[in-house]
């Protein structure tokens, strides 16, 4: 019996004729409550003991209701639901909720849906169906103009088909028995017992104007794939993209032909975690990626790099690459109902293996009893290493794995330690398939209590000649974690947090500094004796330093019998001679750095002290005691160190000495290692090194041995002032073919040369402290580039640095770079270009707001990258939002990595407060921003707030940053007379001024960082000067003078330097300089620093100078290409030149003037407001400039827009 229910109504007994034999069909087009009643016929049973009937009835209510909810509608009644109507009206894309609420009697084995359409429109893509979830459930469907008209939607739930033949018997619903068939027969398979429910309609009204936006219902891409470098011989990558949109559908792609051609690799199905709550459902299995509810997690896809384009054989047998697979391109195309995204292309670099190696070594720690202590190691290597921790209980014991920690990560933590460990030694081993290495050991000492820090050696005084490299050291002692603070003059040094301290280049304005150190713990602080520098002029030999003591003796206890030794650590100007004494009595004999008694008698007891001298006085030490116990002739007393070796810095050519105090039974033997190696012949407590170089800085240790066993002093180092020092080792580089990859690398010392190798192999006239490479082919991919820096005092050498080099995307035309990733024009007029070295990236400045969607402010800074198509912006917050303001400009270093730009926004950095146009620099590699025109310190400009700071420049390989400020972000950061110029090294964290830039007017950095050119205006005479400064030598000289009194003639920008400063190109108007080329019109001279002479760029190619006014130069990185503006009818022979202008590149070497402003069709075109702005590559083979949109492609509207064209 079935009832029914319309609307606040009574149930209603309805008909058999809706019955369909044992069936039940319950049709919910007009109601949605169902009491059905059910009931088992009277059967019969008989046992072996008694004969029954059984009968039973029951009622179940049922329930299927279909709701719209997002749209928001209410259509539900008390009792059921009311008359279809429309229940939304649709007249944007958009994903319609559905909600489904039933319930239904109990079935066997399951049931289906199925959402099927009445009317006369189709549903995109396929149907929903598939097993029916619990109730409630929520369905996603897709609505797009493709459906506009009346859309009627309805779900039904049947039973689910079986496979099997079975008895038929008198159960549930869906169920067609419970026993199998003896034969099966399909002719007499039995039909299920029917159920089916269909519920009522959801009606949608759909009114999508054609061509309505999608927006973000298309797939969007959240986690992009990422490029990717691997070993060859390493097993085959992964490359991986996650998208939040639902219902997408992806499929992969792969290019064998550096991006020219795309291979699918097949559709795939996004797979992903159910999230709590949600229907049971197989990974792959269509519905269920119909079934998300709005909150889905991302989906995610990897895919395997393909071996080959048809078969596997550029991967070896096991699937690991092969140097064949360089180059593999890879993206991925993201589907859904409302459109397509295609990723990011991500490439595989296959290079030759490198061999690990240490950089970052564990270092040594003392810590409380019941402690843990962390060690770190960093290594290098590709494929990057894997760790295995190893310890031993001492030097002569064998290294055993540490538990679980072979493979382990970069720390290691013990467990919590008892005083038993103390003296227990921890090192890691850096493994792969290229071989490995172990890393020096490192000692834990554990105390019964935290010991609070202690300064067994104090930093030294130092006196230098200006432009050297100073350094402070001290020794410390103390139970980990220690913290570390150095102070010049009372006041902190931001970031200088370790026991050295290193200032590069110091001048004569840090002489008479004084410098400490404060150490701190959980047990206490202390802080160091004050060192104080001298800097003395260039050139002048520093006066001798009096001795003063670092490190004075202690006290020593020994049994008689025993040996005991005393040392002393002293610093000034060596060499030092030493006279020791007890109490107050000179010993004869003792003139070394440490004394030694053997076998000591109870006579021996006293205070000792020593003399140190030199040249230029003498000093005292305080006593250490000795004292002499009972003599123990049974148990030989093992050795210990009373005083370990100093930390030392010492001058190239000096004497350094190490020593130690130790005592013990004797005789006591020494061993000296310098980096964990023994040094031959060194076996006395006192190791003298004569005319140190750099070769002899390292760390120090001894070992003092006897018949009761063996210790090791903790280790010292001895620094090499002026030695080289690699502080920055270069990085790897990544170009495209045709394109120059720069290395830079950043080492202390004085009167530094260089020497760059590739693959270990000397590069000729590569002896600068930055490299740049000759245009690059994909055959030196894979290379690696590595430098030695030495001078008299040592040698340093790099690791090597690996260039990745990638297929180019040729420029063959005239392109448009300030567009959106979909290649649309911006709302706003763009301007600022400048390009890398290469030509695959252009940074802009737009008044655009739709350059990327959801943008608010106009004025920021964006990239257009060329090789992937996409348009990102540069002024961005941390977390890579929109800022509060733009910039007024910005420059791309020729590296491609690093963007310089100048912003009053106040949300960049952390800590920005200051209102002032602020310096900034963008690493588009870790998307990471960092603030330029600091202080010292580290800490802001406050003076500068309301000023307009006025230019910026940045290095090819984004290290140095010049900058013009109101504030002196050299010194302490007061007020300046107007504004100066000032450099600043980013890797050295040091901001210099350009000497001579006090009135300096426009500036320009050479590519390799070292020179600033800049132009200086004086009254008397009347001239403007063309001056450079150097700063390897911080040295500013005058390179030309024109006359300026007679308007309009002069020098002016902008200005355009090459590397070494070797060509410098500006504007010039004069009657006097250049032979009288600039006397009518203004040129384009450029002052060859190797000759001292002007030669005029803006010429034909017969040499004559231009009849016309041209301005705005631009040079390639070798000086080569001159790039600028010209209005001179003879460069371009058109007569409308005089009322326009057109942008002309000077190849100086070959003696041709060419048009470089033309169209995609390769016409010329005159521009009436565009080319002021222009910049050439650093290879030359591109030009970024302005033109007005409409001007480059006839018809086309969106006023003064960023176009590259090709070097013509």
């Amino acid at each position: 019996m079935l009832l029914k229910a319309q609307p606040g109504s009574d149930w209603v007994i309805q008909s058999d004729t809706e019955r369909d034999g044992d069936a039940l069909l319950v049709d919910a087009t007009t109601f949605s409550f169902y009491a059905v009643t059910l009931c088992r016929p009277v059967e019969a049973y008989t046992t072996s003991s008694l004969s029954y009937t059984i009968g039973s009835c029951w009622t179940e209510t049922s329930e299927v209701t279909l709701q719209a909810v997002a749209p928001m509608v209410n259509k539900s009644g008390p009792k059921g639901t009311q008359p279809a109507g429309v229940d939304a009206t649709i007249t944007q894309p958009q994903y319609v909720e559905l909600e489904l609420r039933y319930t239904v009697p109990a079935v066997d084995h399951g049931l289906d849906f199925s959402l099927v359409r009445t009317g006369n429109r189709t549903l995109p893509v396929e149907l929903l169906s598939g097993p029916l979830p619990p109730s409630p459930a929520r369905l996603r469907i897709p609505v797009t103009e493709a459906l506009n008209g009346t859309v009627s939607l309805q779900l039904q739930i049947t039973c689910r088909s079986q496979p099997y033949v079975w008895q038929p018997n008198l159960g549930n619903f869906c169920a067609s028995g419970d026993e199998p068939r003896p034969t099966p027969d399909p002719a007499a398979r039995p039909a299920l017992k029917p159920f089916r429910a269909v519920s009522n309609l959801v009606v949608l009204a759909v009114n999508i104007a054609p061509g309505t936006p999608v927006g973000d219902l298309a797939p969007l891409i959240s986690v992009q794939p990422s490029s990717q470098t691997v070993a060859e011989g390493m097993p085959v990558p992964l490359f991986r993209v996650e998208t939040p949109s639902p219902s997408t559908r992806h499929a992969w792609e792969a290019s064998f032909d550096g991006g020219q051609s795309w291979v699918d690799l097949g559709s795939f199905p996004v797979k992903f975690s159910d999230p709590p709550g949600a229907p049971l459902c197989f990974l792959n299995d269509p519905p269920c990626e119909r079934l998300r509810l709005p909150a889905d997690p991302a989906l995610v896809s990897e895919v395997a790099t393909p071996c080959g384009r048809t078969t596997n054989t550029d991967c070896t047998a096991n699937l690991s690459t092969t140097l064949r697979m360089n180059g593999r391109k890879l993206r991925a195309r993201l589907t859904n109902d409302f459109g397509t995204t295609v990723s990011n292309v991500a490439t595989l670099s296959v290079v030759a293996a490198v061999p690990p190696a240490i950089t970052q070594p564990p270092q040594s720690q003392q810590i409380a009893e019941g402690q843990t202590a962390s060690f770190t190691v960093v290594a290098s290597g590709l494929p990057g290493p894997e760790i295995c921790w190893q310890t031993r209980a001492s030097d002569t014991q064998p290294w055993a794995d540490v538990g679980f920690n072979c493979p382990g990560r970069g720390t290691y933590t013990t467990s919590a330690l008892s005083v038993a460990a103390s003296g227990t030694q921890y090192r890691a081993v850096a493994r792969s398939s290229a071989g490995s290495v172990p890393s020096e050991p490192a000692t834990v000492t554990v105390t019964r209590s935290p010991a609070p820090p202690s300064i067994s050696s104090q930093p030294a005084a130092l006196t230098v000649t200006a432009g050297s490299t100073a350094v402070f050291a001290a020794a410390i002692n103390g139970t980990a974690p220690l913290s570390y603070q150095w102070f010049r003059n009372g006041v902190a040094m931001a970031g200088a947090n370790a026991p050295v301290l290193q200032l590069p280049a110091v001048d004569v304005g840090y002489s008479g500094s004084r410098y400490e150190l404060e150490i701190g713990n959980g047990a206490g602080s202390v802080r160091s004796a004050s060192a104080t520098l001298t800097v003395t002029a260039g050139g002048t030999p520093p006066p001798a330093q009096p001795p003063f003591i670092t490190t004075a003796p202690r006290n020593v206890s020994v049994h008689a019998g025993d040996t005991a030794t005393f040392a002393v650590a002293a610093g000034g100007t060596g060499p030092f001679t030493y006279q020791w004494r007890r109490n107050g009595t000179r010993i004869d004999g003792a003139v070394e750095a440490a004394f030694t008694i053997a076998g000591v008698a109870a006579g021996d007891a006293g205070a000792y002290s020593v003399v140190v001298s030199n040249a230029a006085g003498s000093v005292t030490s305080s006593a250490g005691t000795l004292s002499v116990l009972p003599l123990d002739t049974t148990t030989p007393t093992a050795p210990a160190i009373q005083t370990p070796p100093a930390t030392l810095v010492a001058l190239p050519g000096s004497t350094a000495t190490l020593a130690v105090a130790a005592s013990g039974s004797a005789p006591l033997s020494y061993a000296w290692a310098r980096n964990g190696t023994t040094l031959p012949g060194a076996t006395g407590p006192v190791l003298t090194l004569a005319a140190v170089s750099g070769a002899d800085a390292g760390s120090y240790t001894v070992t003092v041995r006897n018949a009761a066993g063996s210790v090791t002093s903790a280790a010292a180092q001895l620094i090499v002032v002026g030695a080289p020092a690699i502080v920055v080792a270069p990085s790897a580089q990544a170009a495209t073919e045709g394109g120059v990859a720069s290395f830079s690398v950043t080492a202390s010392g004085d009167g530094l040369r260089y020497q760059w190798t590739r693959d270990n192999v000397a590069i000729s006239g590569a002896t600068a402290a930055g490299y740049t490479t000759p245009a690059l082919t994909l055959a030196d991919n894979g290379a690696r580039y590595g430098v030695i820096v030495y001078n008299g005092a040592g040698v340093a050498i790099s690791s090597g640095a690996l260039l990745t080099v990638t297929a180019a995307t040729t420029l063959t035309q005239t392109q448009q770079a300030s567009v959106t990733d979909a290649g649309a024009m911006p709302s706003g007029i763009s301007y600022r270009p400048s390009v890398s070295a290469d030509g695959s990236r252009v940074a802009f400045i737009s008044n655009g707001n739709n350059l990327i969607p959801g943008t608010i402010n106009q004025g920021h800074a964006y990239l257009r990258d060329r090789v992937n198509n996409t348009t990102t912006r540069i002024t961005v917050r941390p977390d890579g939002s929109e800022s509060s303001q733009g910039t007024s400009m910005v420059k791309l270093a020729a590296n491609g990595r690093y963007v310089v730009f100048r912003s009053r926004a106040n949300d960049l950095v952390a800590g920005d407060t200051n209102t002032a146009d602020d310096v900034f620099v963008r690493d588009l590699q870790t998307q990471t921003t960092v603030r330029v025109n600091v202080l010292a310190d580290g800490s802001q400009d406050t003076v500068s707030a309301g000023t307009t700071g006025l230019g910026a420049d940045i290095s090819a390989d984004g290290r140095k940053v010049l900058m013009r400020s109101a504030a002196n972000t050299a010194g302490d950061g007061a007020a300046t007379a107007g504004y100066r110029w000032y450099l600043r090294d980013l890797d050295a964290g040091v901001t210099r001024l350009v000497a001579g830039s006090e009135d300096g007017q426009g500036a320009a950095l050479s590519p390799d960082g070292r020179y600033v050119a800049f132009i200086t205006v004086t009254s008397s005479p009347a001239q403007n000067r063309l001056m450079l400064y150097d700063d390897q030598g911080g040295s500013t000289s005058q390179l030309l003078a024109v006359p300026s009194g007679t308007f309009p003639e002069g020098l002016g920008g902008g200005l355009a330097v090459s590397d070494g400063a070797g060509a410098i190109a500006f504007w010039l108007r004069s009657s006097s300089v250049g032979g009288g080329a600039a006397a009518q019109y203004s040129q384009i001279g450029v002052f060859e620093r190797s000759s001292g002479s002007v030669s005029i760029a803006s010429v034909t190619a017969g040499g004559m100078a231009g009849d016309g006014h041209s301005s705005d130069p631009s040079l390639s990185r070798d000086g080569r290409y001159v790039s600028f503006r010209s209005g001179a009818p003879n460069l371009s022979g058109d007569p409308a030149s005089a009322v326009g202008s057109y942008l002309i590149v000077r190849d100086r070497q070959a003696g041709t003037t060419r048009i470089a402003s033309r169209r995609a069709d390769g016409t010329p075109f005159l521009s009436q407001q565009g080319f002021n702005e222009n910049a050439l590559s650093a290879d030359g083979s591109a030009v970024v400039h302005l033109a007005d949109a409409g001007e480059a492609v006839p018809g086309a509207l969106g006023g003064i827009q960023v176009f590259l064209s090709p070097r013509p």
